[in-house]
């Protein structure tokens, strides 16, 4: 099992995915509120402790982030 971990930081929740790339299998998904008011990885650590419930305790080979909002002041988000 080869298993990457997927982040997708949006504007109110912060997902996660847990894949086998060597089977070419979802082994798990999770989310929690985007705590980007605070610090971001507040809202990251709590989905990947949801993900930890669903998936076991994994040893991510890889790790890859998006983020499409939370980079815009949320007046700017819906004018575009």
């Amino acid at each position: 099992m080869k298993p990457v971990l997927l982040i997708d930081f949006g504007s109110t929740y912060t997902k996660v995915t847990a894949a086998d790339v060597d089977e070419g299998r979802l082994l798990g998904t999770a989310n929690a509120y985007t705590t980007v008011q605070s610090d971001i990885n507040n809202g990251l650590s709590d989905a990947l402790s949801k993900l930890e419930k669903v998936t076991g305790k994994l040893d991510f080979c890889e790790r890859y982030a998006a983020s499409s909002a939370a980079g815009l002041p949320r007046s700017r988000r819906n004018s575009r």
